[in-house]
């Protein structure tokens, strides 16, 4: 039983190691922290005085932890680990707020995106609603995360709906 817990420490401690310098997935720290802790386990119900060993052992890992973080903290890697500053200090902006309220004309069908004209400058847009065909009048309701919302209008002259081709 004290080679298989030699074995599990020394796995434990290489895999830590190959965690810290090849840092992947996490699977390797992840596998290197079960094994030592298995080996302190077994060592403290195997062998003789283990009990002492694995509370050293538990130790000495807690400690490792402790100075790795602080010598770390001294030569900048959280820094180096961190992003600290934004790559964009200015807030985004949203060029689709200019349509809102305005009025256009649906170039192709609303079924619920589709493409709108709004003097000129044709733009994506998604149907507020039912399905809104082509050459349909519309009004931008909202401008909200990229996305312009717009809403058929309806505008009655006589009994007819009004719709521009």
């Amino acid at each position: 039983m004290e080679g298989l817990v030699i074995v599990l420490l020394v796995l434990g401690i290489v895999l830590l190691a190959a965690e810290a310098f090849f840092p992947g997935f996490g699977i390797a720290g992840a596998l290197g922290l079960a094994a030592l802790l298995a080996s302190a386990v077994l060592m403290a119900l195997f062998v003789r005085f283990g009990i002492f060993y694995a509370t050293a052992e538990l130790a000495l890992m807690g400690l490792g932890v402790f100075g790795f973080f602080k010598l770390s903290s001294k030569r900048g890697l959280p820094g180096r680990l961190v992003l600290e500053e934004s790559l964009n200090k200015e807030p985004p902006t949203n060029e689709l707020l200019g349509f809102e309220r305005m009025e256009g004309v649906a170039v192709t069908s609303l079924r619920p995106i589709g493409s709108v004209s709004f003097a000129g400058a044709v733009v994506e847009a998604y149907s507020d609603g039912p399905f809104i065909e082509a050459g349909a009048v519309v009004r931008a309701v909202s401008a909200e995360g990229g996305k312009l919302v717009v809403r058929e209008e309806t505008r009655t002259e006589g009994s007819e709906t009004r719709k521009l081709q």
